[in-house]
């Protein structure tokens, strides 16, 4: 179902954005420290 792709879409790419945002600001804290 079309509808059904886009919503696991919408629903998991924020998600995986989200995580390598935290995954690149933990490593600029690693590299501060």
């Amino acid at each position: 179902v079309p509808g059904f792709r886009t919503f696991i879409i919408e629903s998991f790419a924020p998600n995986c954005c989200l995580y390598s945002v935290l995954d690149s600001s933990f490593e600029l804290r690693d590299a501060n420290t």
